[in-house]
C-alpha cells in the first residue's frame, strides 16, 4: 500500500504513515503541489485496485479538512467499489439519519445486509452499530421484546452487555423504574455469572447498572438497599465517578452514616460536582452532625471558594490571545448575525450539533450560566450548529430547541454546496464537537474548550471565570 509523493525534493515511495506525517506538516502551497500529486494518483489505474488506496487518501484528505477533495474520493470509491465498505458506510450513514420506525429499519437492516454481506472475521463495526440502532427504533416505540431480540443479534458479548445497559438506562431516564430494574439486574447478573472473565468494559458496565438500581432504590425509599447497589458501583475506580461518589453519600446518609457522608458531599462542592439534591442533603447532614444551622453558610462557602480560587488559578494558565475570524451567519429566523458586530461584548461561541450527544449533555449547564448572567447585558451567547448530517435541519434543530425550553440563540454553520467545508468551524479551526470559544471585547479568542465538562456546577463555575477573566 503506497503512492508516490516528493518530500524535500526528492521523489520516492513512502507508506500511508510516513505521508500522514508529512503532509499535515506541509505549509499551504506545498499542500496544494501534494494535492496536485494525489490526483494524479486517483487518476491513475492502480486506484481501481485496492480500496484501501482510497480509504488512505480519504482520511489524509480529511485531516488536511480539505473536505471537498474527500468527498470526491468518497464518491469515486462507491463508484468502483459499489459494494465495498466505502458504499457500505454510506448506506448505513443514510438509514440512520432517516429516522425510519422500527418495522422500516428491521426491512432495511435485512436488504442492507444482503447487500453488504458480514465476512467471518470482518471486524468491522459497523454491523452491530445498525443492530443496535434497529433496536433502539423499536425500543423508543415501546416494543421491549423486539428491542431485546435485536440485542441478542450482537455478535460481540461485551457490546451484547453494554447495550443491555443501554436498554436499562434508557428506561431510567423515562422513570420506568419497574422495566429499568429487570434490565438493570439481568445486566449485573450476566456479567457476575462470569466472574474472574469479565473484561474492564463488563466490569465498568456493572458499575454503572448498580448505580442505576441504587437510583432505583432510593427511588422507592429502600435506602438499606440503595447503600448496597450504590457501594458496589463505588468500590475500585468507582470512587473516581462523580456519579456514582455522590449517589454514594446520598444513600449513606439515609441510613445513618452522616461523618463518611458529609466527608464525600464536601469533597464534591469543593471540585465543582454534585446536584441540587446532594446540595440539599449536605445541609441536612451538616445540621445533623452539628445540632443546628449555625456555621453552615460559612462552611459552604469555604468550599465554594476552594474550588473557584483552583479553577482561576488554572485557567489563567490556559489564557490565550487570538484575533477572532470574522463570520455572518444567519438564525433560525432568518436574521444574519455579523460576529464583528458585537465587539464591546464579551461572546460565547458554542459548536453543536443535534446528532452530537456531549454536545447535548452541555447544553443544562451552559442554560444555568446563562441564567446567573440574566442582567449582564455585556454578554452574548450564540450557539452555532455545525455538521450536520441531513440536509435541511432547521426544523430538527428548531424543535429540539422549543422541546428542551433552551432560550439559545441559534446560528446556522451549513455546509457550502460548493466547498463542502462549514465556515465558520473552519474559520475557528473546529476539528470535533463541541467545542466552545470566549472572545473578549475587543475581538480576541481568551479561552478555547473542546469536549464538555464533567458536573454542571464545575461547567457553570469554569465558563463563568472564563468569561470574569476575559474581561480583566
Amino acid at each position: 500500500m503506497f503512492f508516490c509523493c516528493k518530500a524535500n525534493g526528492q521523489g520516492g515511495l513512502k507508506t500511508y504513515t510516513d505521508s500522514i506525517k508529512y503532509y499535515t506538516s506541509l505549509a499551504q502551497d506545498q499542500r496544494q503541489l501534494a494535492q496536485k500529486e494525489f490526483k494524479t494518483f486517483v487518476q491513475s489505474n492502480s486506484a481501481t485496485t485496492n480500496e484501501k488506496d482510497l480509504q488512505f487518501l480519504w482520511r489524509l484528505f480529511l485531516e488536511l479538512r480539505q473536505h471537498k477533495t474527500a468527498d470526491s474520493l468518497q464518491q469515486l470509491a462507491i463508484a468502483r467499489f459499489p459494494h465495498g465498505s466505502f458504499a457500505r458506510d454510506k448506506r448505513y450513514n443514510d438509514l440512520v439519519n432517516a429516522h425510519l420506525s422500527g418495522a422500516e429499519l428491521k426491512k432495511a437492516y435485512e436488504k442492507w445486509i444482503t447487500e453488504f454481506p458480514e465476512a467471518t472475521g470482518d471486524n468491522s463495526p459497523v454491523y452491530n452499530y445498525l443492530r443496535i440502532e434497529t433496536g433502539h427504533a423499536f425500543l423508543v416505540e415501546g416494543n421491549l421484546q423486539e428491542a431485546l431480540k435485536w440485542n441478542a443479534k450482537l455478535t460481540k458479548e461485551e457490546t451484547r452487555f453494554s447495550n443491555l445497559f443501554g436498554i436499562g438506562r434508557y428506561y431510567l431516564e423515562k422513570q420506568n423504574y419497574v422495566a429499568a430494574k429487570k434490565i438493570l439486574t439481568e445486566t449485573t447478573e450476566l456479567i457476575i455469572s462470569k466472574k474472574d472473565q469479565a473484561t474492564q468494559l463488563e466490569k465498568a458496565v456493572a458499575r454503572y447498572a448498580y448505580d442505576g438500581l441504587s437510583v432505583i432504590a432510593f427511588n422507592d425509599k429502600d435506602y438499606k438497599q440503595a447503600a448496597e447497589y450504590a457501594a458496589k458501583a463505588f468500590e475500585g475506580t468507582g470512587k473516581q465517578v462523580e456519579q456514582f461518589r455522590e449517589h454514594y453519600a446520598l444513600a449513606i446518609a439515609k441510613v445513618g452514616r452522616y461523618d463518611e457522608s458529609l466527608g464525600i458531599m464536601a469533597s464534591l462542592v469543593s471540585q465543582g460536582q454534585g446536584g441540587e439534591n446532594m446540595e440539599n442533603e449536605l445541609h441536612n447532614v451538616y445540621m445533623k452532625l452539628k445540632g443546628g444551622e449555625v456555621g453552615y453558610s460559612a462552611f459552604k462557602d469555604s468550599l465554594m471558594v476552594v474550588f473557584r480560587t483552583k479553577i482561576t488559578e488554572e485557567l489563567k494558565k490556559q489564557i490565550i490571545n487570538q484575533s477572532a475570524p470574522d463570520f455572518s451567519l444567519v438564525d433560525l429566523k432568518g436574521k444574519t448575525v455579523q460576529l464583528s458586530s458585537l465587539k464591546g461584548k464579551t461572546v460565547i461561541l458554542d459548536f453543536w450539533a443535534t446528532w452530537c450527544v456531549p454536545c447535548k449533555h452541555s447544553f443544562p449547564s451552559m442554560k444555568m450560566t446563562m441564567e446567573r448572567l440574566k442582567n449582564d447585558t455585556t454578554v452574548q451567547f450564540l450557539y452555532i450548529h455545525t455538521s450536520e448530517r441531513v440536509p435541511h435541519p432547521e426544523k430538527e434543530i428548531s424543535a429540539y430547541i422549543t422541546e428542551n425550553n433552551y432560550p439559545f440563540e441559534v446560528l446556522l454553520d451549513l455546509k457550502d454546496p460548493e466547498t463542502k467545508e462549514h465556515a465558520a468551524g473552519k474559520a475557528f479551526n473546529v476539528v470535533g464537537i463541541p467545542a466552545k470559544f470566549v472572545i473578549d471585547r475587543q475581538g480576541h479568542i481568551r479561552f478555547r474548550m473542546e469536549g464538555s465538562e464533567v458536573g454542571d456546577r464545575a461547567a457553570v463555575e469554569k465558563l463563568l471565570a472564563m468569561i470574569e477573566l476575559s474581561k480583566s
